[in-house]
C-alpha cells in the first residue's frame, strides 16, 4: 500500500523531472480530445464470443491491483475544478478545440483533469517524479476484505465465518508492484470493449430492456431494486462485448460522469492519453522496441500491426511515429491469433502477470509457508468455475453457461441447470479440522 509504481524504461518528462511528456521535435504533443474525436471514434464491430461479464471482471480485478492517488484541493477535500479560474497548481487540463464535433455544440474548451500525487521512491531515493499505487499491487481480493484491518473490520460480520501441486516459482527478487504503463495504459484496453448500453435479462435468459452506460456510472440505484440485480448479473453473462479495437463509444467519450443537468461529461479516451503524458510514460513506439517488435521509422512502418485506416489517422494527428501514445497505439494494434489484444500490450500485461505470480510470496499456490494450501485444497480452488460463484451467489438464478465469459452457446458452452451437477463445487470438507468435532457453521439468515 502507498507504494510508488515502479518503472520499465526511464521516464519521458520534458524536463526529465516532471513536466509531461511533449514530442520528439519538442512541441506540444496533440490535444488527446483531437487524437480521441477522430482516431478512437465510435464506430466498432460487436466482439464474436465474449460477454460483458469479462468486462467487468476485469475492472474488478484492475481495481484489485491499482488505486492511483489524484491531488484533492486542500479547502474542499474534493477534486480541482480545472476549467475555472486560475486552477490547482496540479491542473493539467484537456484542450478542447473550437471545432470539437462535439463539445462545440454546448460550448465547452476544456476538459478537467488533475496531476496524480508525486509518490516516495522505495529507500527515499531522489530522482524524477513518481506516482503512488493506494492500494496493494498483488491480487489479494482486497476489494472485497479491504487493504487494512480497519476496512475489513468494517465488512465482516465477525461470526459464522463470513467474509473470512504447489507452484514453486517464488522469487523474492522479483518485484510485483504496478508499473506506470500498465496502470496508464495496457490495463485500460477494455475500454475498448465497453458497450453503449447495460441490459437487464430475465433468469430465464429472456432480455427485458437496457440503460445507457453513461447512466449507470457512478449511480448504482437501480441495483437496490428487487430482483434487478440478478437482472444485470444475467444481461452481463448474455451480452456481447464491443470487439478490441481503436473504437470507444461515446458513451465514455463525451458523456463520461455526465452531471444530470448536463448533456455533456468528460472523455475517458482523452484521460487515459493525458494521463500517460502527465505520468511521464513513453510512447507507443518506445514499448514496441521494450517488447521486442521493430521500431516504427515513418507511420506506414504500422501497415499490418495495425488497419490502413488507423495508420493514416495517425500520420494526419501526430508528427511523429514517436509521438504517439502508448495507450492509444496498443488499442489499435490487430489481435495476436487466440487473444484479444496486439502485440504490445500482450507483451507489458503477460509480464505483469507473471511478476504478480512470480513476486508474490502469498501467492495461493506456493508452498514452504505455513498458510499454504494442502493439496486436495488446492484441487478444490482449480475447479471452481465462475458461472458456479454466479450461481451460489444469486437469489433466482437457476441456468447458467459454463463459461460466464463466453456467450452461450448449445454445443460448446451450453447452459447447464445450477442444480444438475455439473458445475462442480468447492468442497469445504478439505478444510476441516481433523482435530476434534467438525464446528456447524450456519449461514446468516441474509444470505
Amino acid at each position: 500500500m502507498n507504494t510508488a509504481f515502479k518503472r520499465r524504461l526511464p521516464p519521458a518528462y520534458a524536463d526529465g523531472i516532471d513536466a509531461p511528456r511533449v514530442g520528439v521535435d519538442g512541441y506540444p504533443l496533440p490535444s488527446p480530445r483531437i487524437v480521441s474525436a477522430h482516431l478512437h471514434r465510435d464506430d466498432g464491430p460487436h466482439d464474436h464470443a465474449v460477454t460483458i461479464m469479462a468486462v467487468a471482471w476485469g475492472q474488478a480485478i484492475d481495481h484489485d491491483m491499482t488505486l492511483t492517488a489524484e491531488t484533492k484541493d486542500p479547502i474542499t477535500k474534493e477534486d480541482p475544478k480545472c476549467c475555472e479560474g486560475p486552477g490547482h497548481p496540479e491542473c493539467f487540463p484537456i484542450h478542447v478545440p473550437d471545432e470539437d464535433p462535439f463539445y462545440s455544440l454546448f460550448g465547452q474548451n476544456c476538459i478537467s483533469m488533475v496531476r496524480s500525487v508525486p509518490g516516495v521512491k522505495y529507500g527515499c531515493k531522489l530522482g524524477p517524479r513518481s506516482q503512488i499505487n493506494q492500494i496493494s499491487s498483488v491480487l489479494d481480493a482486497n476489494w472485497v476484505y479491504g487493504s487494512t484491518n480497519d476496512h475489513a473490520d468494517q465488512i465482516r460480520l465477525h461470526r459464522g465465518g463470513l467474509m473470512k501441486g504447489y507452484f514453486n516459482g517464488y522469487d523474492p527478487k522479483i518485484d510485483p508492484s504496478m508499473s506506470d504503463d500498465f496502470v496508464t495504459s495496457a490495463f485500460r484496453f477494455g475500454h475498448s470493449l465497453l458497450p453503449a448500453t447495460i441490459e437487464r435479462w430475465s433468469p430465464g435468459n429472456k432480455y427485458i430492456s437496457s440503460q445507457r452506460l453513461s447512466k449507470m456510472l457512478r449511480k448504482p440505484y437501480d441495483l437496490y431494486k428487487a430482483g434487478w440485480c440478478d437482472q444485470y448479473i444475467m444481461g452481463l453473462v448474455n451480452q456481447v462485448a464491443q470487439a478490441m479495437d481503436d473504437s470507444v463509444t461515446q458513451e465514455v467519450t463525451n458523456h463520461l460522469f455526465e452531471e444530470h443537468d448536463k448533456r455533456w461529461g468528460m472523455d475517458l479516451a482523452a484521460i487515459n492519453m493525458q494521463r500517460g503524458r502527465e505520468h511521464g510514460v513513453n510512447s507507443y513506439n518506445d514499448y514496441r522496441v521494450f517488447c521486442g517488435l521493430p521500431r516504427a521509422h515513418v507511420f506506414e512502418d504500422l501497415l499490418g500491426t495495425m488497419s490502413n485506416k488507423s495508420v493514416a489517422r495517425y500520420k494526419h494527428i501526430y508528427r511523429h511515429p514517436d509521438d504517439i501514445d502508448l495507450w492509444s497505439g496498443g488499442v489499435s494494434e490487430r489481435p495476436l491469433p487466440g487473444s484479444m489484444i496486439g502485440p504490445t500490450f500482450s507483451c507489458l500485461i503477460g509480464l505483469t502477470f507473471k511478476e504478480l505470480r512470480f513476486g508474490d510470496r502469498f501467492w495461493y499456490e506456493n508452498q514452504g509457508f505455513p498458510s499454504q494450501f494442502t493439496p486436495d485444497q488446492l484441487e478444490e480452488i482449480r475447479k471452481v468455475k465462475l458461472s458456479r460463484v454466479i450461481c451460489d451467489n444469486s437469489d433466482d438464478i437457476k441456468t447458467m453457461q459454463v463459461y460466464a465469459m463466453v456467450l452461450p452457446d448449445h454445443e460448446i458452452n451450453p447452459r447447464v441447470a445450477c442444480n444438475a451437477g455439473i458445475l462442480p463445487r468447492l468442497d469445504l470438507s478439505k478444510w476441516r479440522d481433523s482435530h476434534g468435532p467438525s464446528p456447524i457453521v450456519r449461514p446468516h439468515p441474509h444470505f
